[in-house]
């Protein structure tokens, strides 16, 4: 930080992205380690951007546990959840502060629970961010729950998701992949679970849809691996060699040249030559809206704001449409110190930019400097559907320029029409 003070966060916390990780495996429900205010902030925050229930779990630390052990409240949550799928349990900011140790705890409940399945991370939510709590808790399942591997399924191809992709964009990666004849495994799977879906199952205890824990079991049978978002390409690759499977990663699947090396990828694994006529009509409009787009990039600026992988995402298509980015993230970024939203708005008071790109608090500030938004992210609440957009492969890059060039268009609506100086003396 470069200020003191966090004034207007732009970060969300390691515990929300390890929580929201484990939304995306059935019948999963995150416990949360620590005081009941925690979890209750998040469960309102992303019940907000999904409209969906949230299945959060608390162990209640109250004054006397943070100060004589919070090992008891773990321990009797446990035991009421025992006939969950799969147990997250995730640390706060003050279980960590009074000393837990996940390591003892996980051995005391193997020996009282034995075929209960727990994955346990240490979250502090005064470090990290949303994207790191997502991953620990990723590369925490896959090690404790996935098995050695006993074949190569020549059809099954794995994608490890970043946070920052939708639920629409996981349903439209599994249409793609099962139009081509594949048989497509997501982990953490947020598309059967979060996309919202009305069902028998709208009051279970834990996650009503998501990847099951059996099929995680046989993720190393995968002939691909395919990591997505740039906070997954470690894991993907630590993955890939340990279960000695083909792999290949893409930060954000909206560029011309990484999605035409992704269909290739997918196209070689169906045995298949050339793009089916469905794939290539999609890829033509593709450029087709390249052009129709690119008059109202020009000299253009946007200001991204959110965490590295959000940041990542967004800047190499942009740039590669000649939109000149700049990047605010509340933690450190590329030398960049953390900033907060005051201190964005300062910047952008001094030198602005055409639009900004980030969640509902992004849009906020937008609104207050009169710039164009484009909203995505956590949470998305002042607007209903952001978990169903769709803006990868060839059809969903195509919506995000049009997306784009409408934020664009619609703030030059509002600007002031330029008079020359001259023209009082022609009258």
């Amino acid at each position: 930080m470069s200020a003191s003070l966090l004034a207007n966060p732009i970060k969300l916390s390691q515990p929300a992205g390890a929580a929201l990780a484990f939304m995306g495996i059935k019948g999963a429900v995150p416990l949360w380690h620590g005081v009941q205010g925690c979890t209750a902030f998040a469960k309102i925050l992303f019940i907000g951007h999904f409209r969906e229930p949230f299945p959060f779990q608390t162990t209640a630390l109250a004054q006397t546990s943070v100060v004589m052990g919070g090992d008891p409240n773990v321990i009797e949550a446990v035991d009421n959840l025992a006939s969950s799928s799969l147990i997250g349990l995730l640390t706060t900011g003050v279980a960590e502060t009074s000393g837990v140790d996940l390591g003892r705890l996980e051995k005391e409940i193997a020996i009282r629970h034995p075929k209960l399945k727990l994955a346990a991370v240490s979250t502090p939510d005064f470090e990290g961010s949303l994207q790191t709590g997502w991953v620990k808790a990723c590369e925490v399942m896959l090690n404790r729950l996935v098995a050695p591997k006993t074949e190569t399924k020549p059809k099954q191809v794995l994608f490890l998701m970043g946070p920052y992709f939708t639920p629409g964009e996981v349903e439209e990666l599994r249409e793609l992949c099962e139009f081509l004849g594949l048989d497509p495994l997501f982990f953490p799977d947020l598309g059967d679970s979060l996309l919202g879906y009305l069902g028998e199952e709208e009051n279970a205890k834990g996650a009503i849809g998501g990847i099951e824990v059996e099929q995680i079991k046989g993720l190393s049978n995968s002939a691909l691996v395919i990591s997505l978002g740039q906070s997954m390409k470690a894991l993907g690759q630590r993955f890939s060699f340990g279960s000695q499977t083909n792999w290949a990663h893409f930060d954000h699947l909206a560029q011309l040249d990484e999605l035409d090396s992704f269909y290739l990828k997918l196209l070689e694994l169906a045995g298949l030559t050339e793009l089916p006529k469905r794939l290539a009509k999609q890829r033509a409009h593709f450029l087709d809206v390249l052009l129709d787009t690119e008059y109202y990039f020009y000299e253009k600026s946007v200001a991204l704001v959110g965490d590295p992988e959000l940041i990542h995402r967004w800047r190499a298509p942009l740039t590669s449409m000649g939109l000149k980015c700049r990047a605010y993230s509340g933690v450190r970024f590329e030398e960049e110190p953390a900033k907060d939203l005051k201190e964005v708005e300062a910047d952008l008071s001094i030198n602005p930019a055409n639009l900004l790109l980030g969640n509902s608090h992004v849009a906020e500030l937008a609104e207050y400097l009169d710039l164009a938004a484009l909203r995505t992210g956590y949470p998305v609440e002042d607007q209903i559907g952001e978990p169903t957009q769709v803006r990868l492969g060839y059809k969903g890059a195509a919506h995000l320029f049009t997306q784009v060039a409408n934020a664009l268009m619609e703030q030059l609506e509002h600007a002031t029409p330029y008079q020359s100086p001259l023209q009082a003396t022609l009258l």
